[in-house]
């Protein structure tokens, strides 16, 4: 699969050509503080920390540090469910 780029605004812009899932996992999140924080570190975050298969009490690569984490997690989350749902549409 493949996703579409994030731009500078951090908009997953169906005009930007879409770019293969590592790739698209090491796009670093525009409006975070440093470190730079990927989409990979995002959701690895999430699993890790947020209660997913395990809870992981240490912070995360500075995961924590992202100004607007509760709107990264949104957002990506949201991609992701309209994108899956488009290709297992088509899939059927």
């Amino acid at each position: 699969m493949r996703f579409h780029q994030l731009d500078d605004d951090g908009t997953f812009t169906p005009s930007l050509e879409k770019i293969p899932l590592n790739e698209w996992l090491d796009q670093i999140l525009p409006e975070q503080n440093d470190p730079n924080i990927t989409i990979r570190q995002l959701i690895r975050s999430v699993c890790d920390q947020d209660g997913g298969a395990h809870v992981d009490q240490k912070s995360n690569a500075g995961v924590h540090k992202i100004n607007s984490r509760e709107k990264w997690i949104y957002c990506v989350s949201q991609y992701i469910e309209k994108e899956l749902c488009t290709y297992i549409s088509q899939a059927l």
